[in-house]
């Protein structure tokens, strides 16, 4: 019984661990960086909005393979003073953050960056939570 419980441990947690590791540090993943490392960094874009307003800002991410990274992107935007909660999706390459006002979006950036993730785009959107329409 015991060793059924390390084979379930093992393919729960160490083998998509694993993939992920070894997805992030493929030669096919070190080619794109290459690429995008050459290409022109994209402009921040967000809308003036005011100080109070609650905003949905959405990320374009390059780089988050699995779960795993979708965990740590969500983590590090959460981290930025401001941000109310924050959800990422590898498959789309999209993280997205609800704040309780305005956020400064190089932050959003540097804390998604400082991940080694890669930042594409940031664009702000206007919530209309608690408005009546």
């Amino acid at each position: 019984h015991e060793n059924l419980f390390w084979a379930f441990i093992y393919n729960i947690i160490g083998i998509p661990l694993a993939s992920c590791i070894l997805k992030r540090f493929s030669r096919h993943d070190r080619k794109r960086r290459r690429a995008s490392a050459s290409a022109p960094a994209a402009e921040p874009k967000s809308s003036p909005a005011p100080a109070d307003a609650p905003q949905h800002m959405v990320l374009t991410v390059e780089g988050m393979m699995c779960a795993h990274c979708e965990a740590r992107v969500k983590a590090a935007l959460e981290g930025v003073d401001g941000v109310l909660s924050a959800t990422a999706d590898h498959e789309a390459g999209v993280a997205t953050a609800e704040t309780a006002g305005a956020v400064d979006a190089d932050a959003l950036r540097a804390a998604v960056e400082a991940q080694d993730y890669k930042v594409l785009d940031v664009r702000t959107e206007e919530t209309t939570k608690g408005k009546l329409a």
